[in-house]
């Protein structure tokens, strides 16, 4: 009997035209995989978004699919006129002209009504920010550099340098854990003490453990730090060495 249902149930026009379908869907998704900047674009505009006092009320994203840069501009209106003289002044005077051209229109909401006014700081963050897919900042892919930011001129900076057979301490980074009822702020700061043993560059050191000798890894120069009189002679030190790597 179970046979001839299912022959009845699949010969039924009916049934073949009304029932969904309980497998999966068929072909993969096919990424786009750009070969040089600016191959692939993306277009979308954001809005309608409060109008601001210049009368803006949308935005237009341009987006290179290879290196991820963006180019925004605020807009009074969204309309095909619009984007293709956009297209033609943002991203053909100055990337010459995608063979493909992407777009996805999207609805944004907001109470703000100044939001023309920071476009160009927006663009700047997300052109130095690291990219999550490729790991480096959209400057590096397109420009082949990164751009300085305001925070890197405030940042003062030493030069420090040390020698193979040097002992310094570690800066350690701890999280606090409530299931081991562990506080970060009452955590010791550094490590150590450490040997360097191999300079791999300006900034980065490979450091062995005093007490087994092994690799403790490669250290930026901004973690490391002498340490003091205790931990620069261990050896004169009644405390083990455990207690010395919390010091």
């Amino acid at each position: 009997m179970a046979t001839d249902i299912k022959r009845y149930v699949t010969s039924c026009t009916i049934c073949q035209l009304t029932k969904p379908s309980q497998r999966k869907p068929a072909g993969f998704m096919v990424p786009i995989s750009p070969q040089k900047p600016w191959e692939y674009a993306g277009v979308d505009f954001i809005g309608p978004l409060p109008h601001t006092p210049s009368g803006n009320a949308y935005i237009i994203v341009f987006v290179d699919y290879f290196s991820k840069w963006v180019e925004v501009c605020a807009l009074k209106e969204a309309s095909a006129l619009v984007a293709a003289s956009k297209f033609v002044s943002e991203i053909f005077a100055r990337h010459s002209n995608p063979t493909y051209l992407i777009s996805i229109r999207a609805y944004v909401g907001d109470k703000h009504t100044s939001w023309d006014k920071f476009i160009s700081q927006i663009c700047f963050a997300l052109r130095t920010a690291p990219h999550e897919s490729t790991g480096l900042s959209t400057s590096m892919m397109l420009c082949g550099r990164e751009l300085e930011t305001p925070v890197d001129l405030l940042i003062q900076r030493r030069h420090t340098t040390y020698e193979v057979g040097d002992l310094v301490r570690v800066k350690s980074h701890p999280r606090s854990d409530a299931l081991f009822s562990f506080t970060a702020k009452l955590a010791p700061l550094y490590t150590g003490p450490f040997r360097v043993s191999q300079k791999l560059g300006p900034v980065n050191y490979r450091l062995i453990r005093l007490d087994t000798g092994t690799d403790a890894g490669v250290f930026h120069v901004f973690n490391l730090s002498i340490p003091g009189s205790l931990l620069l002679h261990p050896e004169t030190s009644s405390l083990p060495q455990s207690d010395l790597c919390l010091v």
